[in-house]
């Protein structure tokens, strides 16, 4: 069919194997988009995510023997937080693949880094399941490895949450408090309505359909806020 054509274009140019294809078609399947014989991409996004966070441990730990637990975390978190997977969507031009309903469609849903992101999540869901670990180490470290060496000395690296609690720990000593307010669904997306608590002050609240993503949006703004001062 002809709606499938990227996802098989997809297939042919990363050496994927094609008679995964039904795989590959439910990994791009976002919840939105009708489709009765693959199903969506959430449970392959829940197992990718599990992937790429042990893929990128591992290559951490094998990689910099001498360097710290705290700062192999920091920069773990940096490489799987949602803004840097969206990157790596946009990179793979899976914006221009995802299947969605017309509803997202018309929303802008391509270009959301909630959606980015899980896509690729679930990519890596797929290739795993299709073609194991190492296949799917050398699928994600083809872009992520080529990251490593500039983030080792950019500000870049610590993500806008982890800034926000080490300067919260160190001003009040206590944690950034993310709560969500109330859950509803839009046009059959879920959506997180949360705000951000540090000591006494109230940030938000923001609505999200990831819980990631208000997250470190919120962190953001509180920063704005601090440095500000």
């Amino acid at each position: 069919m002809e709606k499938y054509k990227k996802i098989d274009d997809f297939i042919k140019k990363h050496n994927l194997k094609f008679e995964d294809r039904k795989l590959y078609i439910q990994a791009f399947t976002h919840r939105s988009f009708d489709c009765k014989t693959e199903g969506n991409n959430e449970r392959l996004e829940f197992l990718g995510d599990a992937v790429l966070e042990l893929i990128i441990t591992d290559y951490l730990f094998k990689t910099y023997p001498d360097s710290k637990e705290g700062f192999l975390s920091q920069l773990r978190g940096y490489l799987v937080s949602a803004k840097n997977l969206s990157d790596f969507a946009l990179n793979l031009k899976l914006d221009d693949i995802i299947l969605l309903g017309k509803g997202e469609e018309n929303n802008g849903g391509r270009r959301k880094a909630s959606i980015l992101s899980d896509t690729a999540e679930a990519i890596i869901g797929a290739v795993y399941i299709s073609q194991g670990f190492e296949k799917t180490r050398e699928f994600c470290l083809e872009y992520f490895a080529n990251q490593i060496d500039e983030l080792i000395h950019s500000k870049q690296l610590k993500n806008p949450k982890t800034r926000l609690q080490e300067f919260s720990q160190a001003k009040y000593g206590v944690l950034p408090d993310y709560q969500v307010l109330k859950q509803e669904t839009i046009d059959g997306e879920k959506y997180y309505i949360m705000y951000l608590k540090v000591e006494a002050l109230d940030f938000g609240p923001i609505r999200k359909n990831s819980k990631k993503e208000a997250e470190e949006e919120l962190a953001t703004i509180a920063l704005n806020f601090f440095e500000g001062l």
